[in-house]
């Protein structure tokens, strides 16, 4: 009974020890090891504009992600730098992270964010092999800010001929289209509105030469001022208009209360005037010379009869007519275009002389626009440049690569509007960095461009 009893014991331990060295026959819980795929910011992440500034930023990938890798491999940042903020996953979907803003960011500024490589799954794997190059997947967006408070900007288009002018709302959105006049003209004249934003005026080129009174708001037509020959330069505030008659080679002042020309006057030395801005801190006019031989020369006239004058020689780098005049709020400083250069010149009202010349190594000049901080050239090759108002110099650059015409500026300096007649779009760009947000297509030839100081709906 006894070796019975130890035999059975042998072999149940012979039998135990056999099955420890059989393999296993279960197969093994499977080891994930996909690498997270990326599959996208959401849709009002990815070139949208009037975006909210607390505007939080959607990324969606293929499978569950570790929070806690994101704060060191996640970056939203505009020029004026990076933003804190949180992490979660989505209610709905635990592939989709959401970033918010720990804070409002800036308006009107163009924001990147950045997903780095080393992002990682919960399974413990990143998006990319330590192995490769971290190239981040990348969005933009362009923050609100005043351009849209309580609607948005009018940007009126005149066509090459002067003949009507086309209308962008709502940011990027074409309007359609308003006549100005009829008959046949010498090409578009300039357009200018009164710093109070209720009034747009318009110089017709018209041998019988008049100028047109626009309500901004519901492009309805004001009135129709008689003026000299061949209008073409104006220069606006809110009681007057102060227009160029090239071919009459006079000026015309307007009263725009009582839309009536109140003067006409020239000069009886032969002076003739091409450019004009009015600086309310001294009551003068500033009027550039159309005469051959003397394009340079800058005439100062008290604008409380327009008899008193004085000149100012060599006002433009190489004394070439003027293209472009305009003068800073405060009436400091004129800042000069040249014509067909890309030569600007800055004048000092104050020294009633050029205190800093500029050559901007560009095609030539088109047009210029002012605000109360910077003085944006656009060129006929596309360059654009800003240029700081204070010190006088360039600030940035950039090349639409495609011939530009007339630009205007948002009233808060947010937005520039520029005419591209090549193609009849106009080019939208924000201002903080150049950065090019859109394009609209207008339905005729183009070539200058205003915009409301007010918002409409």
């Amino acid at each position: 009974m006894r070796k019975q009893i130890i035999h059975l014991f042998m072999l149940g331990l012979s039998i135990i020890l056999i099955q420890a060295c059989m393999p296993d026959r279960m197969a093994p819980e499977p080891v994930d090891i996909n690498r997270p795929k990326f599959l996208g910011f959401s849709a009002q992440d990815s070139g949208a504009i009037n975006v909210a500034l607390d505007h939080p930023v959607t990324m969606v990938f293929d499978r569950k992600m570790d929070l806690s890798t994101f704060p060191e491999n996640f970056t939203l940042e505009s020029i004026s730098g990076p933003i804190a903020g949180t992490f979660k996953l989505d209610n709905d979907a635990d592939s989709v992270v959401i970033f918010t803003p720990s804070a409002n960011m800036n308006p009107a500024e163009v924001y990147t964010a950045y997903v780095g490589g080393g992002v990682r799954a919960t399974n413990g794997m990143s998006r990319i092999s330590p192995n490769e190059a971290d190239i981040p997947e990348t969005t933009w967006f362009f923050t609100t800010g005043q351009y849209a408070q309580n609607g948005f900007p009018h940007i009126f288009v005149l066509d090459k001929n002067g003949q009507e002018f086309f209308l962008i709302e709502k940011i990027d959105s074409y309007g359609g289209k308003t006549t100005i006049t009829t008959e046949s003209t010498f090409g578009s004249g300039e357009v200018r509105i009164t710093p109070d934003g209720t009034k747009m005026v318009i110089a017709n080129r018209l041998s019988a030469g008049t100028v047109s009174i626009f309500n901004p708001q519901d492009m309805t037509l004001l009135a129709t001022v008689n003026v000299g020959v061949g209008p073409e330069q104006v220069f606006v505030t809110n009681e007057r208009a102060y227009v160029v008659n090239l071919s009459g080679r006079n000026v015309s002042v307007i009263d725009l209360n009582s839309y009536t020309e109140l003067t006409q006057f020239s000069f009886s030395d032969g002076f003739r005037p091409r450019d004009i801005v009015y600086n309310a801190a001294n009551n003068k006019l500033y009027i550039s010379s159309n005469k051959i031989g003397e394009y340079g020369t800058m005439r100062i006239v008290d604008a409380s009869d327009y008899t008193s004058y004085y000149d100012v020689k060599n006002v433009t780098p190489t004394k070439k007519k003027t293209l472009d005049m305009e003068i800073t709020s405060d009436g400091a400083y004129i800042f000069i275009a040249e014509y067909n250069t890309s030569a600007l010149s800055v004048f000092s009202t104050q020294a009633d002389s050029v205190v800093t010349t500029l050559d901007l190594d560009a095609t030539r000049n088109e047009d210029g626009i002012i605000s109360d901080t910077y003085y944006y050239l656009v060129c006929n090759d596309g360059n654009v440049f800003k240029i700081d108002i204070a010190a006088h110099t360039v600030l940035m650059q950039l090349d639409l690569e495609r011939i530009s015409a007339g630009v205007a500026v948002t009233a808060a300096d947010e937005m520039l509007y520029i005419a591209t007649p090549v193609d009849s779009t106009v080019q939208i760009v924000e201002t903080s960095t150049l950065t090019r947000l859109r394009e609209v297509k207008i339905p005729g030839t183009i070539k200058r461009v205003a915009a409301s100081v007010l918002n409409y709906q």
